[in-house]
């Protein structure tokens, strides 16, 4: 979300306060807690204690008070007060399951207070039955952005009435497809993300190499973290990595198709944002982005080198890339694309707002970013 959340002052705006590892904006946890804060800034107070807060002292960001660490261990929460504050709900966020705990274990976090988890879970571990049911339990609902998410916490054997996908604001930038990127200078050409500095010897770079041999004929854009290659005629261009926001937008919005071998652990970001503009995705099988390839059903996945090449033939078919890139966007608009929905969403799962009120209140409400 972008921008500045509606607010609705009241003196009796609630308080809520976040218990974060992490503060930021740039990796897909980060980003994603910071639009939950947004959305419930649309209606309480919202404080957020941080490990990476400034240990000196408290900090305004946009609409947000930032509390150091310290100051949360210093006022125990059996008294009601975290921070040296009393708030009437909490939100806990952890980066993998066994953050969640540590972090409620660190911040003494009172479940006495009406509280949430939001779980940020990049992987399942072998401690999860043991370490995060108690605290699961005890939490008054789940917040998870994928239906994979749901599914692993609902494996706990938490009700699933308190557990809420509240899913992802997102939107496809308008100017994207007003011109290609000047890189690539026409639009038939295969987009490939490695994740992977250009040099390393990691499967990305294999897989990427053997894309440029099977396609001869294809123009194929290779992403690296050090540098942005645009192969085709077994000749290279080498530019600066493409870093803004903007540039990969053009990028994908004028592909064939997206081939992310690294995408976003958490949601995949990158391949929700390829389907907004109409391009399906070819993923790794394993990887969360799987989700939006086949229960959206705009794209594929492999799970061998043989299988990359088979999902880019049946791509480079312009029905069936057509037919894929129209149902994911379909699924990418209705899933992520609404940020009233996702305001409601969050709301809802803190009890902000009931069921019954819809998204009365908060359709199109944009908050920060």
């Amino acid at each position: 979300m972008t921008g500045s959340p509606a607010r609705y002052p009241s003196s009796a705006e609630p308080m809520i306060v976040i218990v974060t590892d992490h503060w930021e904006s740039k990796s897909e946890p980060g980003w994603i807690t910071r639009q939950v804060a947004g959305a419930l800034a649309c209606e309480a107070e919202v404080h957020v204690v941080t490990e990476d807060a400034s240990p000196g002292g408290t900090a305004t960001d946009s609409v947000f008070t930032v509390h150091p660490w310290g100051r949360a261990s210093s006022h125990h929460s059996r008294d009601g007060t975290i921070a040296g504050l009393r708030p009437e709900r909490i939100v806990v966020v952890g980066r993998r399951w066994d953050d969640i705990t540590d972090l409620t274990a660190r911040a003494d976090v009172d479940f006495g207070v009406t509280s949430t988890v939001l779980a940020l879970a990049a992987e399942w571990d072998d401690a999860h039955p043991t370490t995060i049911a108690p605290i699961l339990g005890r939490a008054r609902s789940v917040m998870v952005v994928t239906e994979g998410g749901r599914a692993e916490i609902s494996s706990t054997g938490l009700p699933s009435s308190r557990v809420h996908r509240v899913g992802a604001p997102m939107a496809a930038n308008p100017s994207a497809r007003s011109e290609p990127d000047p890189r690539v200078d026409r639009t038939s050409y295969l987009l490939v993300h490695t994740g992977v500095d250009e040099g390393a010897a990691r499967p990305e770079n294999e897989l990427g190499q053997l894309l440029r041999i099977r396609f001869p004929d294809q123009m194929v854009a290779v992403l690296h973290t050090d540098a942005f290659c645009v192969w085709q005629g077994g000749r290279v261009k080498r530019s600066e990595p493409v870093r803004r926001s903007s540039d990969m937008a053009r990028l994908m919005a004028w592909a064939h198709l997206t081939v992310d071998l690294q995408p976003g652990r958490l949601f995949a970001r990158r391949c929700i944002e390829s389907l907004l503009y109409g391009t399906p995705i070819v993923v790794p099988h394993g990887s969360r982005a799987r989700e939006h390839a086949e229960r959206g059903r705009g794209g594929l996945w492999f799970t061998d080198p043989t299988g990359l090449v088979w999902c880019v033939e049946a791509l480079l078919d312009s029905a069936t890339r057509n037919s894929l890139g129209a149902r994911g966007r379909t699924y990418a608009a209705a899933e992520y694309g609404s940020a009233g929905q996702f305001i409601h969403r969050v709301l809802e799962a803190t009890g902000l707002v009931t069921p019954s009120t819809g998204d009365r209140d908060h359709q199109g409400v944009r908050g920060p970013g």
